[in-house]
């Protein structure tokens, strides 16, 4: 029986809980569907009815979003920790094998995790999404050294004055944090589908039929497999794991 309305959930985990709403949860094949940063699952709301009915969508809040727990004071708001976030959804549901569909923010997350757990992602759905930054080994210890510099000043700035911009600073920011664009990825990957509809960064949410046809066929019922196949035992080497995190993916970005 698919249930076709959503049911909310919550997820136990060390600091509170983990939110969500699934979409008819009866459905052979699971999506999960990662929102962007300072948004909720209520972001697929829109898009989720307009998708097949063999698609089994589990929305979550990552925490300090929607209605999900926000993580104890001082603990940083890292990728890896919504990578944990992620691992903790997975196993809840006991998935052996799953599609990642993330807008913006949830986007790089979910490729991040596609790198980390290859044999659990079949295929990745990018709507709009951020690319995660790529470090040279041999200039990893000075990033890593940058970036607890910057942890140490966050902490500094969130106990004193909060900082004020100007419209035009706050835009010059944005410009320079957006500089490595979709072009560098198509370049390095010759099977990455990419496909550009009108709209802008939430065109997913209120034009959702501009974005459901390309997704409705990428992920046809006869492409992806059901909720109990894994990969068969086999393992993944360097090469294998970077050639199936790009083997699958659905980009879909949206010209502003």
């Amino acid at each position: 029986m698919v249930d076709e309305e959503p049911v909310e959930f919550q997820v136990a985990v060390p600091y509170g809980h983990i939110a969500g709403k699934v979409w008819r949860a009866g459905a052979p094949c699971a999506v999960l569907c990662l929102h962007g940063w300072q948004d909720n699952a209520g972001t697929f709301d829109h898009l989720a009815p307009l998708l097949p009915r063999h698609l089994c969508l589990v929305a979550a809040d990552f925490p300090g979003h929607g209605y999900s727990s926000h993580r104890p004071r001082g603990v940083s708001d890292s990728f890896v920790e919504y990578l944990v976030s992620i691992d903790q959804l997975v196993q809840h549901f006991g998935w052996s094998q799953v599609v990642i569909m993330g807008h913006s923010m949830g986007g790089a997350a979910g490729m991040l995790y596609a790198g980390a757990r290859p044999s659990l992602v079949h295929s990745l759905v990018l709507l709009d999404a951020l690319k995660p930054i790529h470090v040279e080994p041999a200039k990893l210890p000075a990033r890593t050294a940058a970036a607890l510099d910057a942890v140490a000043q966050i902490e500094r700035k969130l106990s004193g004055p909060k900082p004020s911009y100007t419209h035009e600073e706050l835009l010059q920011r944005a410009m320079k944090s957006h500089e490595m664009s979709v072009g560098e990825l198509l370049q390095s990957c010759s099977e990455f589908i990419l496909c550009e509809v009108d709209g802008s960064h939430h065109v997913h949410l209120v034009a959702p039929e501009r974005v459901s046809p390309h997704i409705a066929s990428f992920l046809a019922q006869d492409k992806i497999p059901h909720n109990n196949i894994g990969n068969g035992g086999k393992s993944d080497d360097d090469a294998s794991i970077v050639s199936k995190i790009l083997r699958n993916n659905f980009c879909h970005t949206a010209r502003l």
